[in-house]
């Protein structure tokens, strides 16, 4: 590849990535939370049960909801924390979990 090539390939690359950065920070402000438009079922469901059961594990949960796996809740756990609807307050044993925003 040329060295004008890369150029051009990394400025495309550098656009993309900016394209990206604006799009998620056009997710909605309220009450200096960030939070994502749209949450998927799972992540619906999730919210849903831990209102309901703050002490409710991952293997619970999995459980409960059926159809996904331990991990698969555990990275959808994170997702809902990066997006400020979720937070774990106490040890990971004794633990709960505090939904911030169930509008979803």
């Amino acid at each position: 590849m040329s060295r004008l090539h890369c150029q051009h390939l990394r400025y495309d690359i550098d656009q993309y990535l900016k394209s990206v950065d604006a799009e998620m920070d056009s997710t909605t402000q309220k009450n200096g939370i960030t939070t994502q438009k749209t949450l998927n079922t799972t992540q619906k469901k999730i919210l849903n049960y831990l209102k309901e059961h703050p002490h409710a594990t991952r293997k619970d949960m999995a459980v409960v909801i059926g159809d996904i796996t331990e991990d698969g809740i555990k990275f959808n756990i994170g997702k809902l924390q990066q997006y400020g609807l979720l937070k774990r307050e106490g040890g990971r044993k004794s633990g709960t979990w505090v939904v911030i925003d169930n509008n979803h």
